[in-house]
């Protein structure tokens, strides 16, 4: 019923916008009715097909807001954020994880997630891939991994499933937050 009305309307508007066209005598050299009422059909569907490319353009830059809002977003977000493969491979990273783990995002991405962990948090992980994580499911994973100041640092990873229209798995989502921070804050 909406988009009825919805065309109803964008008719009623391109009917205007056709009449306001016909009275700057734009259409005085026809001779017969019937071809006035084609011309006024075609020229009614020509605005109709107008002011629905405006509305896409208008309706693509909200999109394209939309995304880059976000992306701001998860860029500057406080926690860290990983998506990894099913493998491990991680496929993306926001700058907030670049910076927590002191490596370049470009570097980051197309290396495994496991490589960033200790031999036994790796080893963890890797049996935590082989499980299926079911779509609205989280799972807390305590893991190690290694820092610049040489001793493993423990993360408590918040891990849920990125599912495909099917609500089959095809990747994981990684949350943490480095402990440091907070240990820095309140000391």
């Amino acid at each position: 019923m909406g988009k009825k009305t919805d065309k109803d309307a964008l008719r009623q508007r391109a009917e205007e916008k056709v009449e306001i066209l016909l009275r700057k005598n734009l259409a005085h050299h026809l001779l017969d009715l019937k071809g006035k009422e084609v011309l006024h059909e075609l020229q009614v569907h020509m605005v109709e097909l107008t002011m629905q490319n405006e509305e896409l353009k208008e309706a693509q830059n909200a999109l394209e807001d939309a995304k880059n809002r976000y992306k701001a977003l998860y860029n500057s977000a406080p926690a860290c954020y990983l998506t990894v493969e099913r493998d491990g491979l991680i496929c993306e990273a926001n700058l907030t994880a670049s910076s927590v783990l002191n490596i370049p995002r470009d570097r980051l991405i197309g290396s495994f997630f496991q490589s960033l962990l200790t031999l036994e948090s790796a080893d963890l992980f890797h049996l935590f891939l082989r499980r299926d994580l079911h779509p609205g499911e989280i799972e807390v994973l305590k893991l190690r991994l290694h820092s610049q100041e040489g001793s493993p640092v423990e993360m408590s990873l918040s891990v849920n499933a990125e599912v495909d229209r099917s609500s089959r798995l095809v990747r994981y989502r990684l949350i943490f937050v480095d402990p440091r921070c907070f240990h820095q804050k309140h000391e």
